[in-house]
């Protein structure tokens, strides 16, 4: 994961070996805790189409 701009707090993570048409899904944590969440509502990981 790399951040965009020097101090931007904008990051990009960039995947070069995934299998096409797979679920893939993303989740992250923030603030030292998984209970934090952004995304879809009242789920805990968000799917990548």
């Amino acid at each position: 994961m790399t951040e965009t701009s020097e101090g931007s707090k904008v990051y990009q993570i960039k995947f070069e070996s995934l299998d096409a048409y797979e679920n893939y899904q993303f989740k992250f944590a923030a603030n030292g805790s998984w209970a934090d969440n952004w995304g879809l509502p009242e789920q805990g990981t968000a799917p990548l189409n």
